[in-house]
């Protein structure tokens, strides 16, 4: 694996004591971006169990739900907030999408960043590597949006109000193995963590994340590759490891509190996962509970996140899943019907889709993710 040069090897110094936006700074100026890097989801679908053949084939990037929450998400920024979105893929990634006429759903595309990262990074640990990578690649005020989520309202009021911001907090305590005691960790042969890290603070879930100024950008960025490079995790190809968390979401509250910034890092939705329960510990004050991954009646956002393996293992709801993405794309992208029957992990999607009218759909639908599995 090839090293690494960082921009600075200390944190910045805080010269702008506040850097939150106007709303006509940030309709202005904001970069959004989503990231897709494709040797992880080459082997196997990002937090799901699917696994991919040993040598695989462009055509083998996406599963049908990956995919289309991916579309979905980008078609539905552009239309609710009539702003770009740019797409960080690397070559394999951006072959496919545009195989399938489907790159011009996005503004603007760079293949460049996450060319070369299959050399420097464990992406059987560190499948969202790529992102760090584009952050380094964007000035600020930007955002972010993983792949497996969509916004259904307006962010700007949300970013209006915050210097750095992120999906929801995650709780440390008490210890799992996701988040687990430092110690625990696998290092980078040379690495040690900085001694004034604040160890204590709750993780943040990062699906989406926006900096306002490119101090904490920066910085956390170049901490997260700092750890990732060289650094070979191995183990079950499946699971998700804490070195992945570490990095991507411990590693965001740690670096905004070595800067001074954490008081004005704030969620979106106001509420705290609880790993060793699966559940949020309290209602968002003004959305409410939120009930990640379903499509209907979101007051702000859809993420499938850890319901990947429930969807992977359920067809039925899968069914379910893939065409309530279906009708919503083709209501907001038409044109798009014939790209999409054109890819085969699709084809039987649409199938049963053209024919729904005719076909007793209790056979083949259900809404209930988490009740008994289908075939």
């Amino acid at each position: 694996m090839s090293k690494t040069t960082f921009l600075t090897s200390e944190p910045p110094v805080n010269q702008h004591p506040n850097q939150v936006l106007t709303t006509a700074a940030l309709v202005d100026n904001l970069k959004v971006f989503q990231v897709v890097w494709s040797p992880p989801l080459a082997l196997r679908s990002w937090g799901g169990l699917e696994l991919k053949p040993s040598a695989p084939r462009s055509d083998d990037i996406f599963s049908d739900y990956y995919l289309l929450t991916m579309l979905l998400c980008a078609i539905q920024w552009k239309l609710l907030h009539k702003m770009p979105i740019k797409l960080y893929a690397d070559n394999n990634a951006f072959s496919y999408l545009d195989r399938y006429d489907l790159i011009g759903i996005w503004d603007s595309y760079d293949t460049a960043t996450c060319g070369d990262l299959e050399g420097k990074i464990d992406y059987t640990c560190f499948f969202s590597a790529g992102k760090f990578y584009a952050y380094l690649s964007e000035s600020a005020p930007c955002l972010i949006l993983d792949l497996d989520l969509i916004v259904w309202a307006d962010l700007i009021p949300y970013l209006s109000n915050m210097e750095a911001g992120f999906t929801h907090w995650e709780a440390i305590s008490p210890e799992t193995y996701w988040y687990c005691s430092k110690n625990k960790l696998t290092l980078p042969i040379g690495y040690r963590f900085p001694r004034d890290w604040n160890w204590n603070l709750d993780a943040a879930n990062t699906s989406v994340v926006y900096f306002s100024d490119d101090r904490l950008k920066n910085y956390y960025a170049e901490q997260a590759i700092k750890y990732m490079a060289d650094n070979v995790v191995g183990g079950d190809f499946c699971l998700i490891k804490p070195e992945l968390l570490f990095a991507d979401q411990r590693l965001l509250p740690i670096c905004a509190d070595e800067l001074g910034l954490l008081s004005r890092t704030k969620p979106f939705i106001d509420t705290v996962w609880i790993p060793s329960d699966g559940t949020f510990n309290r209602p968002d004050p003004e959305l409410g509970w939120w009930h990640f991954y379903e499509l209907d009646n979101q007051p702000l956002f859809t993420h499938i996140w850890i319901a990947k393996q429930a969807i992977e293992k359920n067809q039925k709801y899968r069914n379910y899943y893939c065409h309530t993405l279906l009708d919503l794309i083709f209501a907001r992208r038409p044109d798009l019907e014939a790209s999409l029957a054109r890819i085969p992990c699709l084809e039987k999607h649409l199938r049963l889709y053209a024919n729904r009218d005719n076909l007793d759909l209790r056979q083949y639908y259900s809404r209930n993710l988490y009740g008994s599995l289908g075939p």
